[in-house]
């Protein structure tokens, strides 16, 4: 029989953060229990994750940064890379529901801002939230993994 496969997204605009999360959260997932076989993909941009999340049937969880940007030539002078919103998360979280309602959404997050955060995306359906400073990889990951088995599991088989 062929062992399961999950994937979980995570969505940062930050490279280097991305790669980050990614890693730390594979590594958790490689020496933990994984009965599920979950693995963590990354995109940097809401539109590369909306194709992601259409295209792939294995994805049981989003992970979505609060502040999701894009970088765009037209900026102040002097400034080498500027920023612009590409889609705020809650506009992100709103699609991602509509579209596959049946995913777990998680949004990391800044301590600092948890009370604006938290009060308008529980709103929409937001299943729970990490601290960005905290990166405690190997707990994410038993969150995000009890969640992805109680809902894989069957009333009559268990």
């Amino acid at each position: 029989m062929a062992k399961a496969a999950s994937r979980i997204l995570v969505i940062n605009d930050e490279h280097l953060v991305l790669r980050e999360f990614v890693k730390g959260l594979n590594a958790a997932a490689r020496t933990l229990d994984n009965p599920l076989g979950i693995s963590f993909v990354g995109v940097t941009t809401a539109k590369e994750a909306l194709s992601m999340i259409e295209a792939d049937g294995n994805l049981q969880a989003v992970l979505v940064d609060d502040t999701l940007y894009t970088l765009s030539n037209n900026g102040k002078k002097g400034e080498k890379h500027p920023r612009r919103l590409q889609m705020s998360a809650l506009e992100l979280v709103q699609r991602i529901t509509r579209f596959r309602p049946e995913l777990d959404v998680y949004i990391v997050i800044a301590q600092e801002k948890e009370d604006d955060v938290v009060d308008a995306l529980f709103a929409e359906s937001v299943d729970g939230y990490f601290y960005r400073e905290e990166r405690d990889y190997r707990g994410m990951y038993r969150i995000l993994n009890a969640q992805i088995q109680e809902r894989a599991r069957t009333p009559f088989y268990d």
